[in-house]
Order: structure tokens, then C-alpha cells, then sequence
């Protein structure tokens, strides 16, 4: 049985050494009133399973009227000779007591079966839980039938904010 690789590619030191310079500029507390970093983990579902990691900043009502921006980097394993992906999201946040709804874009590091295009739509769905903290998190990335092999990517993640 094979097991799932997340780096299972070369430019997996560029990408430790961006996290680690991320995590320490996020480490000040000026920057804590201003915006929120958060880790991510957990997997793709449905159509393929494979192993997630990523980070996202959020910024808290710097959009239209109350809503958040979020920016996201999902790096995805790879599993049944699908490759290593990568998903630069950005989203426009809002939220219903608990529960928080996004939409934005989500631009993939190369097209497979799932997706049909680099450039996609992102959808995303979470719930608070405690005192916000933590965060499960259902994200959909697809291309909304624009071009042929659409099945979409869905990632279902377990966040805490750092």
C-alpha cells in the first residue's frame, strides 16, 4: 500500500522557507490587530483523497460593508497517480453568527482531471467554534463547467488561528 506524499515535489524548500518567514513576520503583535493567520490542515474529499496543508490570512472587515478577505495557499499530496496540486485562493468572507460563507477565486498550479482549468471559482463554508479560534472549514474549487473535466476539488480542513 502506498502511502500519500504532500511533498512529493522539488520546490518543497522554497515553500518551508516562505512559511517559516511568514510565521515570523505574522509573530509581531502589531500585526495581530490588522489581520489573522491561520493553519489549515486536513484532505481532499469526495472525488479523491489526498492529505492538505495550508495557510490563509484573513483580513477582518476590510471588505465591502463587514465582510472579511481572506488569501489562501493549499498545497495538496498526491494519491491514485493524480500529482502534487497548489491552490492560491482569494475570497471575499462573510458570516452568519458562527457560521462563515465565501466566494472568490482560486487559481490551480496545474490542470488534472479534476480541474479543467488553472483559473477557477472558490466556495467556502465554516463554522467558530469556542472563541474563534477554530474553524472546520469545507472549500470547493471548480471551474463551473467552463471547460470539459470539471468534477471540482473539495477540501475538507480543520483550521486554528495562530
Amino acid at each position: 500500500m502506498k502511502l500519500p506524499r504532500l511533498f512529493g515535489n522539488r520546490v518543497t524548500w522554497p515553500i518551508w522557507i516562505f512559511v517559516i518567514v511568514l510565521l515570523a513576520a505574522f509573530a509581531s503583535r502589531c500585526r495581530a490587530a490588522e489581520s489573522e493567520l491561520w493553519l489549515e490542515v486536513g484532505a481532499t474529499v469526495v472525488r479523491h483523497e489526498a492529505p492538505v496543508l495550508g495557510f490563509a490570512i484573513n483580513w477582518p472587515d476590510a471588505g465591502p460593508t463587514d465582510t472579511d478577505y481572506m488569501l489562501s495557499l493549499h498545497l495538496i499530496g498526491e494519491r491514485d497517480g493524480m500529482r502534487p496540486q497548489s491552490a492560491l485562493g482569494l475570497m471575499l468572507i462573510d458570516g452568519f453568527g458562527r457560521f462563515d460563507i465565501g466566494l472568490g477565486l482560486c487559481l490551480l498550479h496545474h490542470v488534472d482531471r479534476r480541474n479543467g482549468s488553472r483559473a477557477n471559482f472558490m466556495l467556502s463554508i465554516a463554522y467558530r467554534f469556542g472563541d474563534g479560534r477554530t474553524t472546520v472549514r469545507e472549500r470547493h474549487c471548480s471551474n463551473a463547467g467552463q471547460t470539459e473535466g470539471n468534477k471540482g476539488l473539495d477540501m475538507a480542513l480543520y483550521g486554528r488561528r495562530l
